[in-house]
């Protein structure tokens, strides 16, 4: 199980849902109580919780961040291509 924390969620993950994604494309299902995810249910039917599976609410707090940076540099990037454009466009023009 050290796969989930290390692997997915350390490196794969870019946001809580496509971390819980990740699970669901790995075979495990995504268990709840209350309507809030709470840890991982194997294909044998074993349950774990996050907490004994050592990822911890930090985790899920760098996984936002992850994704606020994510979606920085998305708009970072669109922002240069239009940059770019109107260069090349007012280069054409002169």
């Amino acid at each position: 199980m050290k796969f989930i924390k290390d692997h997915l969620l350390s490196y794969k993950a870019k946001s809580r849902q496509h971390f819980y994604q990740l699970l669901i494309e790995n075979g495990f299902t995504i268990t709840t109580r209350q309507g809030l995810p709470t840890g991982i249910e194997d294909t044998n039917g074993r349950r774990y919780s996050w907490k004994s599976l050592g990822i911890t609410p930090a985790d899920f707090i760098a996984l936002e961040h992850r994704e606020q940076l994510n979606r920085f540099n998305q708009r970072l990037e669109r922002l240069e291509q239009l940059r770019s454009g109107k260069e090349q466009e007012r280069d054409r023009n002169l």
